[in-house]
């Protein structure tokens, strides 16, 4: 079975900062976003990921992250890069149950994307997230 082409999927132009911890998903992530024609920061690590949000704070437009990360879980590094860059969109991943992450502070819905997901379920939130004109509110 051969891999399909990533050519019909949404592109963008956008600079993305991708934090997850397990090597796997990052880097099928970054590679579907690259061949979607984004800018991709990655890293694994919280830490590092505010270091790039301060060095790109003006560039970036996305933060996707898993939202449950061991030390800093997501919901406090998304406040805390929102803070560097505060026209930051948001989305998140995790591998829990959606019922256990979706509902975001005041019960209002985050945005979410369940692991394990295929590259065009990737690509059409990161697109989604981008063209949505509500910012995530995370306070």
């Amino acid at each position: 079975m051969g891999q399909r082409s990533r050519t019909d999927l949404p592109r963008g132009t956008e600079m993305i900062l991708l934090v997850e911890e397990e090597t796997v998903v990052r880097s099928l992530a970054f590679a579907v976003l690259t061949d979607c024609g984004y800018t991709v920061c990655q890293t694994g690590l919280a830490a590092d990921a505010v270091q790039i949000a301060e060095r790109e704070r003006e560039a970036l437009q996305l933060l996707l992250a898993d939202i449950a990360m061991r030390g800093q879980g997501g919901r406090s590094l998304a406040e805390r890069i929102s803070r560097l860059s505060p026209s930051i969109k948001v989305l998140f991943t995790s591998g829990y149950p959606d019922e256990l992450v979706r509902a975001g502070p005041g019960g209002r819905e985050l945005n979410f994307l369940s692991k394990p997901f295929t590259p065009r379920a990737l690509a059409e939130a990161v697109r989604n997230v981008l063209d949505s004109s509500a910012k995530e509110c995370l306070s």
